[in-house]
């Protein structure tokens, strides 16, 4: 099982050299940040973030200590018990290997349990059909699409899904999970 650790300035030159192109740029930051991606970008969301009280990781595999990923838990709201994922990034020697859903093991239960959350909400664009699939399959719900929030180049546009996993939701899903194995 992968671990979630706090993603520092340390960790700043292995996500440049993953973001490889402004399609994956995009993919990552939506609009956020321009490519190609630099180290003063990433310090001041880093800086940012922090002042925000969001939870900045990289995921590591602790069999090799390699780096496999990035997430990011934003946005929270503890008086109407919000939060976003957002800044979701496998690492491209890692993909297909169920990565992604093993950070949402580990952020969800943070997300809902520690800091009792009630609702945690992200953004895929449409055409990422394997995120989709990983997302719907650990309970979000799709909630509506965003058209033409993001435009590539001068004539593709990206649509982005809006989806959310209620605390109900996930506790109800894990009661399942938690009943099949006995």
């Amino acid at each position: 099982m992968i671990q979630l650790i706090p993603f520092t300035e340390r960790d700043i030159d292995g996500l440049i050299k993953e973001i490889d192109s402004p399609q994956l740029m995009m993919q990552w930051s939506g609009r956020a940040y321009s490519y190609p991606l630099t180290k003063e970008q990433l310090e001041r969301y880093l800086e940012m973030e922090q002042k925000k009280g969001s939870y900045i990781y990289k995921a590591v595999d602790p069999l090799s200590n390699k780096t496999v990923g990035h997430i990011a838990l934003r946005e929270i709201d503890h008086v109407h018990e919000l939060g976003r994922i957002s800044y979701v990034l496998v690492y491209k020697k890692y993909r297909g290997k169920g990565m992604a859903k093993q950070m949402f093991h580990q952020v969800l239960p943070f997300a809902f349990d520690e800091l009792r959350l009630n609702r945690v909400s992200l953004g895929v664009f449409d055409f990422n059909k394997a995120a989709i699939a990983c997302y719907e399959g650990l309970g979000f719900k799709r909630e509506g699409i965003q058209r033409q929030v993001c435009k590539l180049n001068d004539s593709e546009y990206w649509n982005n899904v809006e989806m959310a996993l209620l605390r109900e939701e996930w506790e109800a899903k894990n009661e399942r999970i938690k009943g099949k194995a006995i």
